[in-house]
């Protein structure tokens, strides 16, 4: 299920910001959610937004399209 997740997220990244990055995806306390990755910092720099911003659009992204 990870790596499912895992590859959906990073073929959205390249779809929306054209960067190929692997994600990997941590099981986080279940205080915090399911699942967290920390790939908005990883590209912040590459794509010149903020890892808030690039983490605010991953949150909208629709994984049932």
């Amino acid at each position: 299920m990870m790596k499912n997740i895992s590859e959906f997220i990073s073929e959205k990244l390249d779809n929306l910001f054209t960067i190929q990055k692997n994600v990997e995806l941590n099981r986080p306390n279940n205080d915090f959610g399911d699942y967290s990755t920390n790939i908005a910092m990883q590209i912040s720099g590459i794509v010149k937004k903020s890892p808030l911003e690039i983490a605010q659009i991953i949150v909208k992204i629709d994984f049932y399209k």
